[in-house]
Formats: C-alpha cells, sequence, structure tokens
C-alpha cells in the first residue's frame, strides 16, 4: 500500500496506531497499559501475516483489547456482518433464547441452544468468551454470544435448540438487519397503579422530549414509575439530561469528564449538569431497569436519574470512556478514539459499568413462563409487595 508516493507497511500503520492511543486515549494506565508490551506482542504477530485484511483484524484485536465501545477501528473493505433476528443470554449456565426481534422465527424465550451450524454452542461460547471485548463480565458474555451467530448479511445458520416438553430440533434462521423499531419512547400503565416508560436511545432531537413528555404527562397520577433502559445504545448526553429534568427540583451531577488534551498528560475537568424542567416533576417513587446494553448516553442518564434518587435493577451497564474523535491512519484506515474519562457516582465507570441497587437476573424457568422478573422485581420494590 502507497502512501504519498512511498510504502506504507501493516506494522507502520500499528506503531502509528500505538502512539496515536498513548497520544490521545484520555488514560491508558487505567486499563493496565504501563510499557509497550502489547506494542511488542502485536508487531511479531503483524510481520508473520502477508495481508492487509488479515493484519487489520490483528490491529482491531489489540485496540478492543481497552474494552472501549467509543474506541474502535474502521479501514475500507471492512467486513459487514449480520446477526439472525434473535437474542441469547447466559442464563443458569446455558444458551437461552430471550427473545426474537421480529416474528419470523419459530423460537420462543426459554429454548436451549444446543450447537450452531453443527457445533457445540457451549464449546463455541467459551472458546469466545476467553478473548471476549467488554469492560464487565456480562458486556464479555453479550460479545460472546453475538459472535456466535455473526456471518454475511442474509447467510444461513442453523441452530440445533432444546424446548421443554418437546425436545431437540432445528432451526434454520437467515442473518439480516434488525426491524427498525417504531418508536425511541413507548409507556403503558401497569397493574397496581404503576406506568412504565420504555426507552430504546436518546435521539430524534427534539421530538424526543416532545414525546418523553407527553408519556409522562399521560402517567402523571401513576402510583410509581419504572424506566427502562435496558438495551438501550445511547445517543444525545443532552436530550439524558432533559429526561432526567423531569423528576429533579435542584440540579444534579450526571457525571464528571477528564478530556484529555492530545499529546499531553493534562485533563480538563467538565461536569455534565441536569437541571429541573418543567412544567412540573414527577415526585413518585422510580426505577430504572438497566442491563450490560446500556451505552454512552444511557450511562449518562443511569447516573443521572441515580443521583435523583431512583432505584436502579437490573445487570450492571457496561462502562467506557466517553465521547470519540476520529483520527486518520495512512493507508486510509480511521482509528475512533475516546476523548473523556468519565466518573459516575463515587466509583468510575470505565471497566466497571454503573452497578444496580439490586441485582436482577432472569431464571429459566421465568423465561419459560414468559415473566421479565427484572421488572418484577422493580414493581414489588416500589409497590412495597
Amino acid at each position: 500500500m502507497s502512501q504519498n508516493g512511498s510504502v506504507v507497511k501493516p506494522v507502520d500503520v500499528l506503531e502509528i496506531i500505538w502512539k496515536t492511543l498513548k497520544d490521545n486515549y484520555p488514560m491508558m494506565e487505567y486499563a493496565g497499559v504501563l510499557d509497550d508490551c502489547w506494542l511488542d506482542e502485536y508487531r511479531r504477530k503483524i510481520v508473520e501475516v502477508s495481508d492487509w485484511a488479515s493484519a487489520y483484524r490483528l490491529m482491531e484485536e489489540l485496540v478492543n483489547r481497552l474494552n472501549d465501545y467509543h474506541t474502535r477501528l474502521e479501514w475500507s473493505g471492512k467486513p459487514t456482518l449480520s446477526t439472525p433476528p434473535v437474542k441469547l443470554a447466559f442464563v443458569e449456565e446455558g444458551l437461552i433464547v430471550v427473545a426474537e426481534a421480529d416474528s419470523s422465527t419459530s423460537l420462543k424465550p426459554g429454548d436451549i441452544v444446543l450447537a450452531v451450524d453443527g457445533m457445540n454452542a457451549m464449546v463455541l461460547f467459551r472458546k469466545l468468551l476467553k478473548r471476549a471485548f467488554g469492560a464487565t463480565v456480562y458486556a464479555k458474555r453479550i460479545w460472546a454470544l453475538n459472535q456466535m451467530l455473526i456471518g454475511d448479511p442474509e447467510s444461513p445458520v442453523e441452530l440445533t435448540v432444546y424446548r421443554h416438553y418437546m425436545g431437540v430440533f432445528n432451526v434454520r434462521l437467515v442473518r439480516r438487519q434488525r426491524l427498525k423499531q417504531d418508536s425511541v419512547i413507548s409507556y403503558r400503565m401497569l397493574d397496581g397503579g404503576a406506568g412504565y416508560i420504555r426507552i430504546a436511545a436518546f435521539t430524534e432531537g427534539a421530538g424526543f422530549i416532545k414525546i418523553f413528555d407527553d408519556a409522562l404527562e399521560n402517567l402523571r397520577e401513576a402510583r410509581c414509575l419504572v424506566i427502562d433502559v435496558r438495551d438501550n445504545g445511547g445517543g444525545s448526553d443532552g436530550l439524558a439530561e432533559a429526561a432526567v429534568g423531569r423528576f429533579i427540583d435542584r440540579p444534579i451531577i450526571c457525571s464528571i469528564n477528564f478530556q484529555r488534551r492530545p499529546g499531553t498528560d493534562v485533563h480538563d475537568k467538565f461536569i455534565a449538569v441536569a437541571k429541573p424542567r418543567g412544567p412540573w416533576q414527577y415526585k413518585g417513587k422510580v426505577a430504572v431497569l438497566i442491563n450490560a446494553g446500556c451505552c454512552s448516553a444511557c450511562e449518562h442518564f443511569v447516573s443521572g436519574m441515580r443521583e435523583a434518587g431512583a432505584l436502579l435493577v437490573g445487570e450492571p451497564t457496561t462502562g467506557a470512556c466517553g465521547g470519540s474523535r476520529p483520527i486518520n491512519l495512512p493507508g486510509g484506515a480511521v482509528l475512533y478514539v475516546s476523548k473523556t474519562f468519565p466518573i459516575h457516582g463515587k466509583t468510575p465507570s470505565p471497566l466497571n459499568g454503573i452497578k444496580p441497587h439490586i441485582k436482577a437476573t432472569p431464571r429459566l424457568r421465568d423465561l419459560q413462563a414468559g415473566k421479565d422478573v427484572v421488572l418484577e422485581v422493580a414493581l414489588k420494590t416500589l409497590l412495597g409487595l
């Protein structure tokens, strides 16, 4: 590969990636990087490969060792991969179907996946888990489960599944893009006088604020409120703060961010504050449902709601450094690097996530019965049952 008349080798790009990370990443030491041992390890690996595709995969593997979803490597020709419309989870030492993204499959929550394209699913899962990307054990499990199913768009994958009372059978699925959700926000009343708001993402600009405010207005008389942000991948911090503002009567801190000045060890401190927002604030008890799918602006929201007094129920969020700046590399690749080191609460959230007040995870029998145990735990606590 040539760049401005000179030949660029994969090892040259690797060296630049490493220097770029050391000059820009907000806190390499926190991720365990004290010297150049990672660089030395991957330099030895890359000189042994003969093609750029393999070299880029190794470079990506190095970047992923930071376990930071805001820091990633992109390059021309990088494969676009998809998963079939099904979600799996690691439940009671089994690989269990949690939900379908649409109704195109015959799978049901509680089905146990035994094999993927004829390969033992648990053996494959544990192998992938050893090199999984993610800051917490929960995030690593999600990554490994996705990698089990991922492949070329529109390609088939066959699952061997066990269902209680039915036995073992095979299901052929197609890897395709997930169906777009109808709305980023939905709401309804639940039994016992509780209100429920689902926020799928902090997107859609001013439209988000109106939709959220309308949902809250319709649930104004609710005895208590559950806000479900599980698997919310983020969006706008400003929209997250606007949502928090409907539950507070004074300014509160959503996050404290330390942004590194590139090429130096100097960090500038920025405090993100949510302010009360009218026309009124909800005063009842609030629970927020969380899991490892909560990322970026969603963690900003979770942190703010915790500070506002909400009860967090579920599993820890993922945890990562904040923001991202693109940096062009020789050969056309782009390295996206986190800009800030955030603190959510008393414990830094990168590599830790935000922990719930009450840990709640699904059990196999709950999934088979169609129960949402995390929601049930939150309601029982809020309603004092």
